[in-house]
């Protein structure tokens, strides 16, 4: 993220998850999601990327919740 900050109107991002089930101890209340959902989140994520327009992207640091929502909102 460092990098792109210097090279306006590239996109990039940083997407955090979870553990994967079989990363956390037994009764442990630590969250997971499956591989496969993960997958499903970040495919989401990208796809919903593309279909916005590069004005769109708002600038470091701020956050649309719209944005978010709509990723969100593809996870199916």
């Amino acid at each position: 993220m460092h990098e792109l900050a210097s090279r306006p109107r590239v996109r990039g991002g940083f997407v955090h998850v979870p553990f994967a089930p079989d990363q956390v101890e037994q009764g442990s209340s630590e969250p997971s999601l499956s591989v496969a959902s993960m997958a499903e989140a970040i495919a989401a994520v990208v796809r919903t990327s593309l279909t916005l327009p590069i004005d769109a992207i708002p600038p470091t640091g701020a956050t649309r919740r719209s944005d978010v929502a709509l990723a969100a909102g593809s996870i199916h």
